[in-house]
């Protein structure tokens, strides 16, 4: 497995993502649930955060596997078609390589949640309360206070959400 190419089709996948923020969210649940992708994510302010997926974004970017534009300042990533204008190895690597079973299905789970899947503030709460979930005890400073505009009913469909992800691995 190329994990750049394999990275590439994941955002393809996956749609739009706006913001690094998300993109970040959405690769984490995937790795978490699918298969691994070689990513060691690390806490932050805004939970889950890997450095090496932040520069496998940005060369993934360079060589053209996705491309960026953006929106209101803010990035917004996509997988690109194999009909751009890629070398003729990357065209390739790209038709040959496919996306893990198990990510495919994680993908499919998160493709299904709507308007959600594209709520940054959503994709934070997940993330950081899985996290929590497998750290918590190996690290108990790890604290996590939900944006102040994340109100109960949020909390529950995203606790529900990730009772729904658990499940389905």
């Amino acid at each position: 497995m190329d994990r750049l190419v394999t990275l590439s089709k994941i955002i393809g996948a996956l749609g739009p993502i706006k913001g690094e923020k998300s993109l970040q969210k959405l690769i984490y649940l995937t790795q978490c649930y699918g298969d691994k992708l070689g990513y060691q994510f690390n806490w932050n302010n805004y939970g889950p955060i890997s450095f090496r997926l932040e520069k496998d974004i940005q060369e993934i970017r360079t060589l053209g596997l996705i491309s960026i534009s953006y929106d209101n300042d803010i990035p917004v990533y996509v997988g690109v078609d194999q009909s751009n204008q890629l070398t003729a190895f990357w065209r390739e690597r790209l038709q040959q390589e496919s996306i893990p079973p198990n990510s495919q299905r994680v993908i499919d789970f998160i493709n299904s949640l709507g308007d959600q899947r594209t709520d940054p503030l959503f994709l934070e709460l997940i993330a950081s309360m899985d996290y929590l979930q497998r750290h918590e005890e190996s690290d108990p400073v790890l604290r996590y206070q939900p944006d102040p505009r994340c109100d109960d009913e949020l909390l529950h469909i995203a606790k529900s959400t990730l009772q729904q992800l658990q499940y389905q691995s």
